[in-house]
């Protein structure tokens, strides 16, 4: 039962580190109650590990830490008004003091449709509650950050949606969202802060980043006041690569006491800095901010197997001489291309593939440099062959329509193609059988 567990929190670690580096989407269903503690437990793990106030000063890490516990609690809250005291007790005008709340809200009634998750963050101000809404899509607000007043006179409502919604959300368009416009007395879109769209489904745990980060901003500058003409979000405003500091302070949270775990969670994060230009060192060809070039670093992330093969062997690493799988995610059987028979493949289709595998095998081979452990680099030396025999065969193909198309020539003499051979040949009233014509033409390129 111990083992089971263990091999649960791997799994879970492994999809949530991944998830907030963008390099998959949620196809796992981190989104119960479980995973939510997860991640707010890694969070106040991060924020323990600051010794240097990168993320806020010593001074308010503290009170923060105490609103992400209480947070935590909520996930295990049997009845609406232990949430209702929880709000009650929110401190007053405090931006340390608040309760974060991931929660669904559908993007349509049909239930095999995506549906989002935002980011809600609860304050009390002048004794009535704020309740933030941090959504990096903006599927229902034009601005990535609004908030609403609600009067304390319906907290008990308020704590009932929160309540209710959590544990089985309504599945009705913007629900939630238009049941608090009908609690509050005022709804203002915060302008000035600007996010950058999601590039895969990853919003269970992108929102609750992005809700911690503006968060911490408002802990460094009042986010609610009038004038916000030079309003900063980030992890940190005096950092040059202030996004990418959080990623490896998160990651170092998310590591424990076992070092292989940490050797596969070092290697996952390698996509990242990959992604983002830090592998191989001073990376100026790549496009590293472009929607193509983050699917790109999907595309690797997914083909490689030895993420897993880890997971299935419970974070242990395999043998270097270990089998290897028949197939190779995104690499198609011998003979197919783009799910048909290779033959059957426009040229213009062919050409594009050749494009796109020949890439693909380049950058394996960068990131085959920077790989430290055995079993990987036999793995992605295996996708790497996997790539080039695929290659070989795109290859033969068009070869193959080349001698079909292209006229030869043979001493001094150009005789037909194959294709003019068969034209020439076969007229169109011809009743002639195809085994017949093949004969015909082959007697012809014997002459």
């Amino acid at each position: 039962m111990l083992d089971e567990q263990k091999q649960h929190e791997f799994e879970k670690r492994v999809d949530m580190l991944a998830l907030s580096l963008a390099l998959k989407p949620n196809d796992k269903n981190f989104d119960q109650n479980d995973d939510y503690k997860l991640l707010i437990s890694t969070y106040i793990k991060m924020l323990e590990q600051d010794q240097d106030d990168f993320f806020i000063d010593r001074n308010s890490k503290q009170n923060i830490i105490r609103s992400l516990e209480r947070t935590k609690e909520y996930f295990d809250f049997a009845e609406e008004n232990q949430l209702r005291a929880s709000l009650e007790k929110l401190v007053n005008d405090d931006p340390t003091d608040f309760m974060l709340f991931p929660m669904v809200v559908p993007l349509s009634e049909d239930i095999n449709v995506y549906q989002h998750l935002i980011g809600f963050v609860v304050y009390k101000k002048e004794h009535d509650f704020i309740v933030m809404t941090v959504d990096k899509m903006t599927n229902y607000y034009d601005d990535n950050v609004v908030y609403q007043i609600i009067p304390k006179q319906r907290i008990k409502e308020l704590s009932t949606l929160f309540f209710e919604e959590r544990y089985d959300f309504k599945l009705e368009k913007f629900y939630l969202l238009e049941c608090l416009t009908k609690l509050s007395t005022h709804t203002e879109p915060i302008e000035e802060i600007m996010m950058n769209d999601q590039t895969v489904g990853n919003c269970v745990i992108a929102s609750l980043d992005a809700s911690l980060k503006v968060i911490l901003s408002n802990c460094r500058e009042n986010i609610f006041s009038v004038d916000r003409e030079d309003l900063s979000i980030s992890w940190n405003p005096y950092h040059n690569r202030s996004t990418l500091e959080m990623r490896k302070r998160f990651l170092t949270a998310v590591k424990g006491e076992n070092p292989e775990w940490n050797q596969l969670f070092d290697y996952i994060f390698d996509f990242y800095l990959y992604r983002v230009g830090k592998l191989p060192e001073n990376r100026e060809d790549s496009p590293i901010k472009s929607k193509t070039w983050y699917k790109v670093i999907r595309n690797m992330f997914a083909m490689d197997y030895y993420i897993q093969e880890i997971i299935a062997n419970g974070g242990k690493i395999q043998p270097n001489h270990g089998p290897h799988p028949n197939s190779v995610y995104l690499i198609e059987p011998k003979g197919v291309l783009l799910k048909k028979e290779i033959q059957n493949v426009p040229s213009s289709r062919l050409d594009s593939q050749f494009g796109w595998i020949e890439k693909q095998i380049q950058r394996f081979k960068e990131r085959l440099l920077f790989i430290k452990i055995d079993r990987a680099k036999a793995i992605t030396q295996h996708i790497i062959c996997s790539l080039e025999e695929k290659k070989e065969e795109i290859n033969q193909e068009n070869e193959r329509r080349r001698v079909i198309t292209e006229p030869v020539i043979d001493e001094g003499k150009i005789k037909p193609s194959l294709n003019q051979l068969i034209q020439q040949t076969i007229p169109v009233s011809s009743n002639h059988s195809t085994e017949q014509s093949k004969k015909q033409v082959k007697n012809e390129l014997e002459k």
